[in-house]
């Protein structure tokens, strides 16, 4: 067996609040659709290249709490750690999200009454 590499996927309802939150946010691609296309071609480079890839479901306010939660800033390196820290736990794209929707309205509201998500 080859490298097995996490890649983040990001749902496009939750673009807007990752980049509205993201630290490195002048550095990220603005359009979801061409960041996507993006992360597809490297994984088909990666793959070529005989990197196996799972994608990682990634909740914006979960990787917000767990930013706040170690007081890290929300940015490309901790990204990719909270990346690896779920895959290290077994959530990739075939294992359900854990939180229920009334968790999930909570954590929104949550950081609604902050006013910001972002240190």
């Amino acid at each position: 067996m080859g490298k097995l590499i996490g890649i983040g996927f990001y749902r496009k309802d939750q673009w807007p609040l990752l980049l509205g939150t993201a630290d490195d946010a002048d550095m990220m691609i603005k359009k979801y659709d061409k960041w996507l296309t993006g992360i597809e071609r490297l994984i088909e480079n990666m793959k070529t290249e005989g990197i196996e890839t799972v994608k990682v479901d990634i909740d914006v306010y979960e990787l917000l709490a767990y930013c706040r939660q170690f007081n890290f800033k929300n940015n490309g390196e901790t990204r990719s750690q909270f990346v690896a820290e779920l895959l290290k736990n077994g959530r990739n794209e075939n294992i359900e999200n854990e939180l229920s929707e009334k968790s999930r309205q909570c954590q929104q509201q949550a950081f609604q009454l902050d006013g910001s998500a972002r240190r």
